[in-house]
């Protein structure tokens, strides 16, 4: 009897963990703003389908409470490499990306981070076991999909790639180590800002004043 309760128990508990994990969740971003200082909120979905892990995000910035028709609609399908998608939320049908998605995404999908307080305790294990997730990818390169309009995937140009080269940065943001996360550039500075200012990076310990010199001048163009 027992051989054949394990199973049937294991594939329950699989089941309930996987409806667990890719139910949807709604957080207040605790890093994007709008333009007027607002907040920012994304219905966050990970989920297995033919074969490949799709992360969506659907965004809102006029209020939780705007239809969902209208909130921006984004995915990431995760194959060999990472396709970056944005849709009409009217239409579905895939359009031109309204940013540039590498400014945020050197490295496939980001840490979901929910505005302090703005979750339940339930979505608060969600978010971790799916940050897990995303941590255990390791070094994920984007494939360019044929651009449509003028905003491309990735801005060209020296002044926008140069690269990252504080050392306690390179430690992980490189393209060969075990924990590469890929090499950081000029055009990731917002992104390094916020995670610096609230000291998500580096996870260990804190920048010096002379390694924040060297940032602060590095995302200014110097």
């Amino acid at each position: 009897m027992m051989k054949f309760l394990v199973p049937v128990m294991v594939i329950i508990m699989g089941t309930t963990l996987y409806s667990f994990l890719s139910s949807p969740i709604v957080i207040e971003s605790a890093e994007s703003r709008t333009v007027d200082g607002k907040p920012v909120f994304n219905e966050i979905q990970w989920k297995m389908s033919g074969g490949k892990e799709i992360w969506t995000m659907r965004q809102s910035h006029a209020g939780k409470t705007l239809p969902k028709k209208n909130w921006d609609s984004l995915s990431i399908v995760m194959e060999d490499k990472a396709k970056f998608l944005q849709f009409d939320p009217a239409t579905g049908k895939r359009m031109e990306y309204k940013v540039s998605c590498f400014m945020c995404h050197s490295n496939g999908p980001r840490a979901i981070r929910p505005a302090e307080g703005s979750i339940g305790v339930l979505d608060q294990v969600k978010v971790s076991l799916l940050n897990l997730r995303i941590k255990l990818y390791g070094r994920v390169k984007a494939e360019i999909l044929p651009q449509i309009g003028e905003t491309p995937f990735r801005h060209e140009g020296k002044i926008s790639n140069a690269p990252l080269e504080l050392p306690r940065c390179t430690k992980c943001h490189n393209e060969t180590s075990f924990f590469a996360r890929g090499t950081l550039t000029r055009q990731n500075s917002l992104t390094i800002n916020f995670m610096v200012n609230k000291e998500h990076m580096p996870p260990l310990g804190s920048l010096s004043f002379r390694e924040r010199q060297y940032l602060e001048n590095f995302m200014n163009g110097f």
